[in-house]
């Protein structure tokens, strides 16, 4: 278990430091330049006395992107703004916690490319305040490394964010039972999660107001009622007493998403196979190549040995003529 304890943070005391510093250099001149002529924010004082989501909403009127880079060269220079000092706050962890580098912690490697090449996560505090569901879609983050995640944070006794369980967790604890047997797609099964619905039998207990949670659209909602129907699922009502769910059905049925996985996994084992024989077709041609390389390296051997021999066979009868 990794302890907070024996991290480096990054953060400084800003009463130890110079806040009369010119901007330029904390961030790129281009920023600093914006910040100058559209907000008349000169130095380092003046820009922490700025309200985070203040500053990223002038950001986006003015169509400048570069916002989560001024916010990591904030970072990097060890301070924090006003508004995530807020955030920071109702979630009680330390300015110290927060401005601990990802880079220094004991996450996979995976994980923190993922982080460095996708995202602004660089920080344990942008990692503490993402919302998890945002964290979850993370392109090429998959289960496995949500748990990793999840896991080592609670080592350090934090929750990220709005945490749900992942689906293998789920599947783990409910087996058969886990409603994304159904074969929902991921969009829809974060909305049961987010709901505490986790199982077939929390889906049916739960009757049609699932059709009305947030974010639930027509397209999720005709994907509810073409699973229920295909595995014979029928909400509970205030008669019924048992409702029978087939899981037999649910078992003989193939789950799309296990059918996806297949076919994603073949293509993978294909893409493999392509890049082995394509190396393998290359190295037969430097093969080839080489053979005639050294087919004509003998040949020219042969003939500056005739050469030779000419010269040594001229030099021979000029030094009989001479006699």
């Amino acid at each position: 278990m990794e302890s907070v304890i024996s991290l480096k943070t990054t953060r400084k005391e800003e009463d130890n430091i110079d806040l009369s510093k010119n901007l330029s250099q904390i961030t790129t001149s281009d920023c600093a330049n914006l910040l100058k002529e559209k907000m008349n924010i000169n130095t380092l004082g003046e820009l922490l006395l700025c309200n985070m989501e203040e500053l990223r909403n002038i950001f986006k009127e003015l169509r400048y992107n570069g916002f989560d880079q001024l916010l990591k060269d904030i970072h990097d220079a060890g301070f924090l703004l006003n508004g995530e000092k807020e955030t920071l706050d109702n979630l009680n962890i330390s300015y110290d916690i927060a401005l601990i580098p990802i880079k220094e912690t004991s996450l996979s490697k995976k994980i923190k490319r993922i982080f460095k090449n996708k995202t602004y996560i660089c920080y344990l505090g942008d990692l503490l305040t993402y919302n998890y569901l945002a964290l979850s879609n993370i392109y090429l983050l998959t289960d496995e490394d949500m748990i990793e995640i999840k896991n080592y944070v609670h080592s350090l006794g934090f929750k990220l964010r709005n945490e749900i369980p992942t689906t293998t967790e789920i599947r783990n604890k409910n087996g058969k039972n886990a409603v994304d047997n159904l074969g929902l797609s991921n969009r829809v099964l974060n909305i049961l999660y987010k709901n505490k619905i986790y199982t077939i039998r929390d889906l049916v207990d739960y009757g049609p107001r699932v059709f009305k949670l947030f974010g639930m659209g027509n397209v999720s909602i005709e994907e509810i009622k073409t699973a229920m129907k295909r595995y014979n699922l029928k909400f509970s009502n205030q008669n019924d007493v048992e409702v029978k769910i087939d899981l037999q059905l649910i078992e003989q049925n193939p789950n799309p998403n296990i059918l996806k996985k297949v076919v994603n996994d073949n293509a993978e084992i294909q893409d493999r196979i392509n890049k082995k024989m394509s190396l393998l077709e290359e190295y037969n041609k430097l093969l080839e190549e080489q053979d005639k390389l050294l087919k004509r390296e003998k040949e020219i051997d042969i003939k500056l040995q005739e050469l030779l021999e000419q010269l040594n066979s001229q030099e021979e009868s000029e030094k009989v003529a001479r006699r």
